[in-house]
């Protein structure tokens, strides 16, 4: 499956495109942040917008360390996915 195992694959985004970005996050419109959130996930004290201001403004560790706590967890997912589909493929 050429989507799970591309040939070529975009480098990480460094620290500054990191910070870019949750600042971005942080200054969208409620409403559009509200549709990233979920059923009441993320909105007390100050919810998700206001983690990835606090976020942006730390330490480049501490922005490293979240990375790696959310990461970690995807790569291992879609592992599993790309194993899943090849046991697909090959019994179909």
């Amino acid at each position: 499956m050429p989507a799970l195992s591309p040939d070529s694959v975009d480098a990480a985004p460094s620290d500054q495109e990191n910070v870019e970005a949750l600042e971005e996050f942080g200054r969208q419109p409620a409403q559009d942040r509200r549709r990233c959130q979920g059923a009441g996930r993320g909105r007390r004290r100050g919810g998700w917008p206001m983690r990835c201001r606090k976020l942006a403004d730390a330490d480049q560790a501490t922005r490293d360390k979240a990375q790696d706590v959310f990461v970690a967890p995807l790569k291992i997912v879609l592992d599993q996915l790309k194993n899943t589909a090849a046991g697909a493929a090959g019994h179909a």
